[in-house]
């Protein structure tokens, strides 16, 4: 009878991030691929209900919410390209002037005529959680080197 050679004593390495490497745009990039394809499909699904104006609607608040949602991950990758150790503060203020700054911008400026309120709201509230979920699943499954090969 063959050994089954589908088992392995060793198992495969996960890579571990590195210098060469930014965890924080793969976190990124992940993020923007979860909350794109759900705003493609939603733009699918809406333009046959609700026409352009409804697609209009998903592109543009995907975008102010990517955008800010981004912010903190951008900074994360430039801080930690200079000062790995001050990374999570300077993503925790970073957090909160995003948070600040897209709900100043959404009380403060006046609603343009082409928003349908409840497509754009939602779509806004829906990219924020799916980015918040895509990025945790995946900051929860980086692998992080602690210490140097000393």
């Amino acid at each position: 009878m063959a050994a089954n050679n589908s088992y392995s004593a060793t198992p495969e390495r996960i890579p571990e991030s590195s210098g060469a490497t930014s965890p924080w745009l793969n976190i990124l990039w992940h993020c923007l691929a979860w909350v794109w394809g759900a705003a493609v499909l939603a733009a699918v699904v809406l333009f046959f209900i609700a026409g352009w104006p409804a697609v209009i609607n998903v592109v543009m608040a995907t975008l102010l919410a990517t955008a800010f949602s981004g912010i903190s991950l951008a900074v994360a990758h430039f801080v930690g390209r200079k000062n790995p150790s001050a990374v999570m503060g300077a993503f925790l203020a970073a957090y909160f002037v995003k948070v600040v700054g897209f709900g100043a911008l959404i009380f403060a400026l006046p609603r343009p005529d082409w928003v349908l309120p409840q497509v754009f709201m939602w779509t806004a509230v829906a990219a924020v959680i799916l980015w918040q979920i895509a990025e945790m699943f995946t900051f929860a499954r980086t692998r992080w080197l602690l210490y140097g090969d000393a």
